[in-house]
């Protein structure tokens, strides 16, 4: 079992030594205070980094595609829906205003 003090600790974590003091003192880090100064044990700090490795890369939710996403609508949602997803008309064509109600149409 190889022991380490502060400032080799920081070395293989490759972290500054107050880093390493502030993570130790909050018990994220493990070593222990003897008197005055920090010991860590190798094994311990290479076991705190393995944990600290990432699996798996992260991905994204909306491109999952072993996730199933979405929802099923209803016949009411998809239809208005589809109403306001459909084609526009294009400015060449004349376009007739729809009437509302008792208004008079102007044509």
């Amino acid at each position: 079992m190889t022991t380490l003090d502060l400032h080799q600790a920081a070395a293989l974590l490759r972290a500054h030594p107050e880093t390493v003091r502030a993570g130790a003192a909050a018990g994220s880090i493990p070593g222990a205070k003897v008197g005055r100064a920090w010991v860590f044990i190798e094994a311990d700090l290479l076991d705190y980094l393995r944990q600290h490795y990432k699996t798996k890369a992260p991905t994204c939710d909306s491109t999952n595609a072993a996730t199933p996403g979405g929802q099923i609508s209803d016949a009411a949602t998809a239809k208005a829906l589809a109403r306001q997803t459909r084609p526009r008309p294009s400015a060449g064509r004349n376009v007739v205003p729809l009437s509302f109600g008792n208004r008079p149409s102007s044509a």
